[in-house]
């Protein structure tokens, strides 16, 4: 009975502030149309063959991504507004996202094997998509070991991502007045932007290790988050126009898992320093029936023991 009688007196100054106005009881969002550029977060690819502490990598590579254009839908997960609103997102249309992916990536990682089981990494990835410059950055630790020929490691660290978008809305508002019937009001936002933001990646890699051999084989599998869109509704749509025209209070929120999986050779050049060859794949786990399915992105690394 406490909790609910504080927050009946939290509710009252904010519908008393809106008296004139009236009190928002609901608020819904449908995503229209989203058009996205930029890179996938991916999980970086590290081989586990002969730790050396003490040992500093420096990693370039590059990659291609098959898929110049991805198309799906996404649905709105609203962040909150007033507490007297209830906010709830709306099943959207269906293919409402169009993603444009660059088609080719470069990237610089430098890593320390700080100890025999335990790594620090930096590094970032550089592309073009849509006509705009990203550059993404990462950084994380790594434990690994090397058993029998049998090489095992897991990354875990944060990855800062940028992605440009254009959302198209519309925002239904439900508004009960004071001393009146409640009103709907209907409203039409075209908004556009970058969405930067930090997420997590887990990634596992298991390889051959045999310090002998010319060429060893490896798989991987790992899992980043990457924000979408996050923003506040604010500019009428050019296209459809501003319907009532009522501001919007919540955010709209869409964040997708991207599950990375592949595999490839490792060729040693001697000395400590190898190249990476091999073909990885992006499957967007939020995203409702994207096309492609998985992005496919060939690769080539090459890592230079100091």
């Amino acid at each position: 009975m406490k909790t609910s009688s504080s927050r009946i007196w939290y509710l009252v100054p904010v519908c008393l502030s809106l008296t004139a106005a009236g009190c928002v009881t609901s608020e819904t969002f449908t995503l229209n149309e989203v058009s996205l550029s930029g890179p996938i977060a991916r999980t970086p690819i590290n081989v586990t063959i002969d730790p050396v502490p003490g040992t500093v990598q420096v990693i370039p590579g590059f990659a291609v991504d098959n898929a110049p254009v991805i198309k799906g839908s996404i649905d709105p997960a609203p962040g909150s507004g007033v507490p007297s609103a209830k906010n709830s997102g709306a099943s959207s249309p269906k293919g409402n996202l169009t993603w444009d992916v660059p088609p080719g990536e470069y990237s610089l990682d430098i890593q320390l094997t700080a100890t025999q089981h335990f790594g620090l990494t930096v590094g970032g990835v550089y592309a073009m998509a849509g006509g705009y410059q990203f550059t993404n950055f990462r950084g994380g630790v790594s434990f690994f070991n090397v058993d029998n020929q049998f090489g095992i490691r897991l990354d875990a660290g944060v990855q800062f991502n940028a992605v440009r978008f254009r959302s198209r809305a519309t925002v239904t508002t439900v508004v009960e007045p004071a001393f009146s019937s409640p009103h709907q009001y209907v409203s039409y936002f075209d908004d556009t932007g970058v969405e930067q933001s930090l997420g997590a990646a887990l990634g596992l890699t298991i390889n051959s290790a045999y310090k002998e051999s010319f060429v060893n084989g490896f798989l991987h599998l790992g899992v980043a988050w990457q924000p979408l869109i996050d923003y506040h509704p604010t500019n009428p749509d050019s296209i459809a126009g501003a319907g009532d025209g009522r501001a919007a209070i919540g955010n709209l929120k869409s964040t997708s898992a991207v599950l990375s999986f592949g595999g490839g050779i490792a060729i040693e050049l001697g000395r400590g320093n190898r190249a990476l060859l091999g073909v990885r794949g992006a499957q967007l786990l939020d995203v409702n029936s994207p096309s492609p399915g998985p992005v496919w992105q060939p690769f080539v690394e090459f890592v230079f023991s100091f």
